[in-house]
């Protein structure tokens, strides 16, 4: 299904900070008028129509992961919309209703002039359809959203999926540090390789930066193509001797880089899983993560030869690091390097 939120021009206005800054915003509505079931749903953010020649232009797009909203009176709810995308090319939706079927054009019309609506599955697919065929982009930032509609819950059953907890709650912790929006890491898919990092299961955002990490990650096994840093790129779900990712997160004026470097050459060199790099301090910080039992009473591990050595290279990296010299450089500790204990 997809909602649509028509708000006047001067209610998006006040919201637009929230829209950049925050990507998400909060709208309470009639609890009746929400669905019962919990799929998450695309939202289309329209201009509310107010006279018959309003064009009511599709300004945002987003997600509603919690569809029945949160109950904050008797008779209403707050749904909070996520992953706030702008809309990548114009769309006016007053024009756009000869492009929708006859079902779905009623429920867009009804929508124009309302606040927020619920459509059908058959109008939903068909709504969701037309505005795919307006523009390649727009179908892309669709499909994007589409994939944190239908999520992909870890497994605590499965190894894989418990090292994969593990390494995204170290990645939520860095967007965390970084202020940068933590819905992202909901566009995720489970890696073909059990041995793949939590990484390589992002969907790529559909702009340029996204679509070119895609294409890394993605090619022909075989072909010898390196990076700027030294590092080859290839097909790393697919058994390739050097396995590593890295994702870019940028928000307004923050950018982070994370590389998971387990099980990989790096990791042997450096002692360390995880690195996080941020652009605007020129900081690292590196992250050995180690596995504790979930069963209480039993939450020790032992400090082996491994652990040892690896905290010894830590150490090694870690007096590397050179003295603040400007306020923006400063950091809680000297030391970048931490040991992340993790329950199973």
């Amino acid at each position: 299904m997809v909602y649509v939120v028509a708000l006047s021009a001067e209610e998006l206005d006040r919201i637009d900070a929230d829209l950049r800054i925050k990507q998400s915003f909060t709208k309470t509505v009639a609890a009746a008028s929400l669905p019962r079931d919990k799929t998450p749903r695309i939202t289309l953010l329209i201009t509310r129509s107010s006279a018959e020649n309003d064009q009511c232009p599709l300004l945002w797009l987003g997600v509603v992961r919690r569809p029945s909203g949160e109950k904050v009176a008797a008779v209403d709810s707050r749904i909070t919309v996520e992953l706030v995308r702008e809309c990548p090319v114009p769309v006016l939706m007053r024009e756009f209703l000869d492009e929708v079927p006859h079902n779905a054009c009623n429920a867009l019309m009804r929508a124009l002039s309302g606040e927020v609506t619920v459509f059908g599955d058959e109008e939903s697919v068909a709504l969701l359809e037309a505005l795919a065929r307006r523009h390649d982009l727009l179908r892309r930032t669709l499909d994007f959203l589409g994939e944190a509609t239908v999520p992909d819950p870890f497994d605590s059953r499965r190894v894989e999926d418990r090292s994969w907890q593990e390494q995204y709650d170290m990645t939520r912790l860095g967007l965390a540090i970084a202020n940068i929006p933590l819905a992202r890491l909901a566009v995720w898919r489970r890696p073909s390789d059990p041995n793949a990092p939590y990484l390589a299961g992002l969907i790529p955002e559909p702009f340029e930066q996204g679509i070119l990490d895609h294409d890394t990650r993605h090619l022909d096994v075989g072909v010898d193509v390196f990076t700027e840093a030294g590092w080859p790129s290839g097909n790393y779900a697919t058994g390739a001797s050097f396995r590593c990712d890295i994702q870019i997160f940028e928000h307004l004026e923050s950018r982070i880089e994370v590389a998971n470097i387990n099980a990989t050459p790096v990791e042997t060199r450096l002692g360390a899983d995880l690195i996080y790099y941020h652009e605007a301090t020129q900081s690292f910080v590196l992250v050995q993560a180690k596995r504790l039992p979930s069963a209480v009473g039993s939450r020790w591990m032992h400090v082996d030869k491994q652990l040892l050595g690896q905290l010894d290279r830590l150490d090694q990296v870690a007096a590397l690091s050179r003295a603040p010299r400007a306020p923006h450089e400063w950091r809680l500790g000297s030391d970048p390097c931490f040991v992340n204990l993790a329950l199973s």
